[in-house]
């Protein structure tokens, strides 16, 4: 019975909006502009920075807001490149990042190729609804440029 008191979370920190850290990591910096994204890594230390790359890995690691998650990385990875691989405390952060950061890219690689497939099959059965010949379209597009 008391085994299980110690493993009850603690209450919610109004101060955090009731978030658990990492969601609340990742919707303050989410909340940070694109422009202003760069110049608030810059002014962040070296230690914040190493804390907030194993943040990334974990945010990688539940697939939530992939795209922010590898600008973070990359912008923290090319700021603090000369300290990460000078510190030996670092090097497991920068291999688990390094996993998980490929199989992200990877799957939203995976997702893009697929969503262009399927758009050039929409375009494809369009252009046959319509009556369209891919040959007249680029015979057409000849035209006018020689007529130019």
């Amino acid at each position: 019975m008391q085994a299980v008191a110690l493993l009850k979370r603690p209450p919610a920190n109004p101060l955090m909006l009731g978030l658990a850290a990492d969601a609340y990591v990742l919707r303050s910096v989410a909340a940070v502009r694109a422009n202003d994204l760069e110049q608030a890594l810059l002014l962040l230390p070296f230690n914040d920075a190493l804390r907030l790359l194993q943040w990334v890995s974990g945010w990688l690691a539940q697939g939530s807001q992939v795209e922010l998650s590898c600008r973070v990385a990359t912008l923290l990875l090319r700021l603090h490149h000369s300290q990460l691989t000078a510190t030996p405390s670092a090097r497991q952060t920068l291999v688990d990042l390094h996993k998980r950061l490929r199989a992200a890219v990877q799957g939203l690689r995976d997702t893009m190729g697929f969503n262009i497939a399927a758009l050039k099959y929409m375009q494809r059965l369009a252009q046959e609804n319509a009556g369209v010949d891919e040959g007249d379209v680029v015979k057409a597009a000849r035209r006018q440029l020689l007529a130019a």
